[in-house]
């Protein structure tokens, strides 16, 4: 997937390689956090390239983008997979695929087939196809899905009643959206803004400025009172207070292994980002950088010398932090303690 808007190559921040907060200004260099070891449960070959991921109804599903794209059903109680359903559509490597689920669906935005999709997970099928131009990601609230369209600059709502779009509304180049505490909150990447949406009205009723060292942001996630937002350019994280408007913290994260962090995710009291070569986790108490999983890549199909991030995809579910690896063509299962 995640064909990058910019490849990263890091500086000044790759030369600190640290792990601090930035108080929107310069790094705390004074940090003595102790950085443990995550541990690796479970390795899941599903054989193909993945993107996004994500848990519900007790499984957890991967989409799939090359050599095939399809859903893959993974059942946490064997580690197993037990079930693919076929998308269609040219498979492809750069393809940005992400998941989510809400309304009882599953429901999958795929950017270059121009396409969200809705799937019944009893039976597993796609009972619908909404098309739409360049969708980069998808979120439910209630009972309609928020689209951000990153190259028509906009953003469009879907009713999950009809499976048909009621709405669209401009937004500079948005890239990521979640539900929480009530709104939607998406991402406009290139105006380097958080957009709080109203649902229930489709209006955007505040806009945030987002600070980071790259001026990328990228991914976002919710928890804590908190968005999460990701800048692989600068190697950092912006925390925004979801009541304030304002952002409380910029998270410098340790170039390795997080260099270039993309998606993030929230769970089990603590925040976690994957990037090209390992996976970190993050406390919401202290915005400190508590645990790091180091991955080893040759950087041939992903990393800082291509256009795919080597860890697509990031969820919390069952007690566990999961990642779809891109190079190795496998899920991992990762303990959060």
């Amino acid at each position: 997937m995640t064909r990058r808007l910019f490849i990263v190559v890091m500086s000044a921040v790759a030369a600190l390689a640290i792990t601090g907060v930035v108080a929107s200004a310069a790094p705390d260099r004074t940090s003595n956090n102790v950085v443990a070891k995550l541990h690796v449960q479970a390795r899941i070959p599903i054989g193909r390239f993945a993107g996004g991921i994500v848990g519900a109804e007790g499984s957890v599903w991967a989409v799939a983008i090359y050599p095939k794209n399809e859903i893959v059903q993974i059942n946490p109680g064997t580690n197993r997979v037990v079930a693919r359903l076929a998308l269609g559509g040219t498979p492809s490597p750069a393809e940005v695929a992400w998941i989510t689920y809400g309304d009882g669906s599953l429901w999958v935005s795929r950017k270059d087939a121009g396409e969200v999709d809705r799937v019944s997970l009893s039976p597993l099928k796609v009972v619908d196809r909404v098309k739409l131009e360049s969708p980069f990601d998808v979120a439910v609230a209630g009972n309609s899905v928020f689209v951000p369209q990153f190259d028509p600059y906009q953003w469009s709502t879907i009713d999950t009643s009809t499976n048909k779009t009621t709405d669209s509304q401009p937004a500079t180049g948005p890239t990521s959206a979640v539900f929480d505490n009530g709104a939607i909150w998406m991402l406009a990447h290139r105006a380097q803004t958080l957009l709080r949406i109203d649902p229930t009205t489709d209006t955007v009723t505040e806009k945030i400025p987002v600070k980071t060292g790259g001026s990328v942001p990228e991914r976002v996630a919710a928890g804590f009172g908190s968005i999460w937002a990701t800048d692989p350019r600068s190697g950092s994280i912006a925390r925004i207070d979801e009541n304030t408007g304002k952002q409380l913290v910029e998270i410098v994260l340790p170039t390795v292994p997080l260099l270039n962090p993309y998606p993030i995710a929230t769970g089990g009291g603590s925040v976690w980002v994957s990037a090209d070569h390992g996976v970190g986790r993050i406390d919401p108490t202290t915005n400190q950088v508590t645990g790091t999983l180091r991955l080893a890549f040759d950087n041939k199909a992903c990393g800082p010398g291509a256009d795919n991030i080597c860890t697509n995809g990031i969820t919390y579910a069952n007690d566990s932090v999961w990642v779809t690896d891109f190079y190795k063509r496998q899920v991992l299962r990762i303990s959060p303690r």
